[in-house]
């Protein structure tokens, strides 16, 4: 048996000095930007970096519906869980803090007790909301990169399935 030195053959690795070019294939489209695009919302630019976390996912989801398959739906499921978070978010301020202000207001209690109550509710709501989205964002990402898809649960289906 002979060896490379033996024949002054050294193999080189592709792209080293010397070596064959390396060849570059396109990256496959996994939708898993929907997801990483999610993290917008923690630059601290208070309601500008919410509203888009919220927007980007689904403007990644309508660009990438029509070809359909794989990143489609996990694009999908990153705009359905976006909308679900910005659901709790504004809709619990409407449910949880509106009512309470204006019982706050017409009572004689000027003390904004229910106020106080309405606001630690929807607090709680959304701090609990924003760790599952963070959770959901890293689920999703990394397994749209390992070819699988994310599906996040108590997601409101604001969009159907590609068919």
């Amino acid at each position: 048996m002979t060896t490379p030195e033996q024949h002054d053959r050294y193999e080189v690795a592709p792209g080293a000095l010397g070596g064959p070019e390396p060849q570059s294939y396109p990256m496959p489209v996994t939708g898993a930007l929907a997801w990483w695009i999610g993290f917008v919302y923690l630059v601290p630019v208070p309601i500008v970096s919410q509203i888009v976390s919220w927007v980007a996912p689904v403007v990644t989801h309508l660009r990438l519906r029509p070809a359909g398959g794989f990143a489609a739906e996990v694009s999908r499921q990153a705009a359905n869980w976006q909308l679900t978070f910005a659901t709790l978010t504004i809709g619990g301020a409407l449910v949880l803090v509106l009512p309470a202000a204006l019982i706050s207001a017409l009572s004689h209690d000027h003390e904004g007790v229910a106020v106080m109550i309405g606001l630690g509710v929807w607090f709680t709501v959304v701090v609990v909301a924003g760790i599952a989205t963070i959770v959901h964002m890293v689920l999703g990402g990394t397994k749209a990169g390992r070819g699988e898809v994310h599906r996040p649960w108590g997601s409101i289906p604001f969009f159907k399935p590609v068919a």
